[in-house]
């Protein structure tokens, strides 16, 4: 018995009409909605009006898509809501957070940032009534009149503050240093400087001592 083999052959088939041939096979794998366009390596897929550039990858019938589904189209948003760290009314709550030789007071957006710990660069001349900052460094004016400087109402462990006499006029004018709600020296009364010349350095110890002046 004798099996025989014989070739078909295809009239009249050119590269073009193969081509054909595949993109149309392509349109009916897509489907309806789907329209590829490009060549043929690469391709684009409108779904639902949703343009994907280069989504697909055509190979003879086949069509291979690049990780990109796309169910029903594509339905943006109506509106989106910016997060609170961008001036809007999002769910997160931005604000700064203090680091080393640094305190923030406040709360967001009206946050204040003070140095802390450290010390400041620069000393500021103060020749009446006063809320003294922690970091800051005061040279303080009595030669006019006696000068009340007022501690903070609240502190961090080694928040510090100095003053020193500008005009050597403290035995005459004395710096009354107060309390405001925190001890000083482990205890409850305010501090008064009268030495010419003097220079303090305000330390803040802890809850129960308060404010250590030397």
């Amino acid at each position: 018995m004798k099996l025989f083999m014989q070739r078909t052959k295809w009239p009249g088939a050119t590269v073009a009409g193969i081509l054909s041939l595949a993109l149309s096979s392509m349109l009916l794998l897509c489907g309806a909605g789907l329209t590829p366009t490009g060549d043929v390596q690469k391709s684009d897929i409108n779904a639902n009006g949703f343009s994907l550039t280069n989504a697909a990858t055509v190979q003879a019938t086949n069509v291979y898509a690049n990780t990109v589904v796309a169910t029903n189209g594509f339905t943006p948003p109506a509106s989106f809501v910016l997060a609170t760290s961008h001036g809007g009314t999002g769910t997160n709550a931005p604000g700064l957070v203090a680091g080393t030789n640094v305190t923030i007071t406040g709360a967001w957006p009206n946050q204040t940032v003070n140095a802390s710990g450290g010390g400041a660069t620069a000393w500021e001349l103060k020749s009446a009534a006063f809320t003294a900052v922690a970091g800051h460094k005061y040279q303080v004016d009595t030669s006019g009149g006696a000068v009340t400087v007022t501690l903070p109402a609240s502190a961090t462990a080694m928040d510090t503050i100095d003053l020193a006499d500008a005009k050597l006029s403290w035995n005459t004018n004395p710096v009354t240093v107060t309390c405001n709600g925190l001890n000083i020296n482990n205890g409850t009364s305010n501090y008064t400087a009268s030495l010419p010349g003097n220079k303090l350095s305000v330390v803040y110890i802890s809850p129960g001592y308060g404010w250590s002046i030397k």
